[in-house]
């Protein structure tokens, strides 16, 4: 007998450059089924919909929240947006993948968290980097013990195309923007040459390990006494918590946009076997990043250090 499972019909917020990417991401995970799209420009909104033959398509974001048949949202728009349009989702209970970030103030990241846990619905922070094969090899090894006592960890997201002078985006728009130190982030958009320098170190007692976006398919271990190494994405050698995030063998790159193929994947398969923990990251998560983006700011507004509260969700 055929599988019969019913598919999860989802829609899609947001007609730009990262609606896109959703959409084609969506179309590779098993029993999904993108039926709506909503934007405000409606040519744009019935361009993007007629290439993916999608048929629904609305100007008006609430007009598919009234859909019963719809199951989940993914909100795709400029950063201002996400409040009101997750917050109308999970009122109308829909599961809701929400572009980073989640908010544009703690308070509304923390209005999110405490609805999405009334509502009793799937939530998700589209925190996708995380789903590189490399990047949960490096999780997986500090997991492990691997690198011993965590020591140092440090970040960077170096890129140029805000370095020219006629250079702008509306995420330069703030109106549309919404103790002891171990771990620090570096982020530029004026780098040239850098175009998407994402990259992550971990130092620890025995070992570290470094990546870089730039480069997703390698992972680069160092160590004191003996010769450093870098390992190349191939999942026969990764860790077995690490091997499920990646589909094509060795020699063969999995790259940005397999990174969402992973986290919906994961997400939705949650949707339909819930009893099973969530691996991607939800609102909470959102949250905290919006709490440490407020304490950055606090300290630069006053030129002090400032401690990141911890977090009081009843999670």
């Amino acid at each position: 007998m055929g599988d019969t499972k019913k598919p999860i019909r989802t829609a899609v917020l947001g007609t730009g450059f990262m609606g896109r990417v959703h959409l084609e991401a969506l179309r590779r995970v098993e029993f999904v089924e993108a039926v709506a799209i909503a934007g405000r420009n409606a040519e744009a909104a019935r361009r993007l919909g007629a290439g993916f033959s999608i048929p629904t398509i609305a100007t008006d974001y609430r007009d598919v929240l009234r859909d019963p048949a719809i199951d989940a949202v993914h909100i795709c728009t400029p950063n201002a947006q996400h409040f009101p349009m997750a917050k109308d989702a999970l009122q109308a209970g829909k599961h809701v993948i929400c572009e980073k970030p989640l908010a544009t103030s703690v308070a509304e990241g923390e209005e999110l968290v405490a609805l999405a846990v009334r509502q009793r619905v799937r939530n998700c922070v589209c925190h996708n980097l995380r789903f590189y094969p490399m990047v949960q090899q490096m999780r997986r090894m500090c997991e492990a013990g691997d690198l011993g006592e965590l020591l140092v960890v440090q970040g960077t997201y170096f890129q140029d195309w805000l370095l020219h002078d006629t250079d702008w985006n509306w995420r330069v728009d703030a109106g549309r923007m919404g103790a002891r130190t171990r771990g620090s982030v570096t982020v530029s958009q004026v780098s040239a040459g850098r175009k998407n320098r994402f990259s992550i170190e971990i130092y620890g007692t025995r070992s570290s390990v470094a990546w870089n976006q730039e480069r997703p398919d390698e992972l680069w271990v160092g160590r004191r006494d003996t010769g450093n190494e870098i390992m190349i994405k191939d999942p026969s050698l990764l860790d077995p918590a690490a091997r499920s995030y990646a589909d094509l063998p060795g020699g063969h790159s999995e790259g940005y946009d397999d990174t969402f193929k992973q986290l919906f994947r994961r997400f939705y398969a949650f949707i339909s076997s819930p009893g099973s923990a969530p691996e991607y990251p939800q609102f909470v998560d959102g949250l905290r990043q919006l709490t440490i983006l407020d304490a950055a700011l606090q300290s630069h507004r006053t030129r002090r250090w400032v401690d990141v509260p911890t977090l009081e969700t009843g999670i």
